[in-house]
């Protein structure tokens, strides 16, 4: 198996380091993580958070992609909409939140989710979320 990143991979991190560098990413309350709203606009406005859905990037771009913007000191919901959401559901508004099980059970990105996928034991379920479906605690 070849693990060499190919010359399209390259060209995804080489844009994504330098849309990282133009875009803050550095906490500015001094608390350990802070969704960044900003990085969060800037990545879904660039496409390549589409990158598992278009064929000469592939989900392996993608996953390249989630870890490299895992390594910041801010949060935003990078993993499910760059590795769920162009393939499963592509039309649906992001950021993404998604619950595996029962579905009362909480989720990562909840109240900044503007779609939430429902993964049971026999069906995968898409919805909308408007503003208001979530209270933060």
């Amino acid at each position: 198996m070849n693990f060499e990143p190919t010359e399209e991979h390259l060209a995804l991190l080489d844009a994504l380091e330098k849309l990282l560098a133009q875009t803050k990413t550095e906490p500015m309350d001094g608390r350990r993580s802070l969704f960044s709203e900003k990085l969060d606009a800037a990545l879904e406005s660039s496409g390549m958070l589409d990158a598992a859905g278009l064929d000469e990037f592939g989900i392996v771009a993608a996953a390249l992609l989630v870890e490299e913007v895992s390594r910041l000191p801010t949060v935003v919901e990078v993993g499910a909409s760059a590795l769920i959401r162009p393939i499963l559901c592509p039309s649906w508004p992001r950021p993404l939140a998604v619950i595996a099980g029962q579905r009362q059970r909480p989720a990562r990105f909840m109240c900044q989710a503007r779609s939430v996928v429902f993964i049971g034991e026999r069906e995968v379920r898409v919805a909308a979320l408007e503003q208001g479906d979530c209270a933060s605690t």
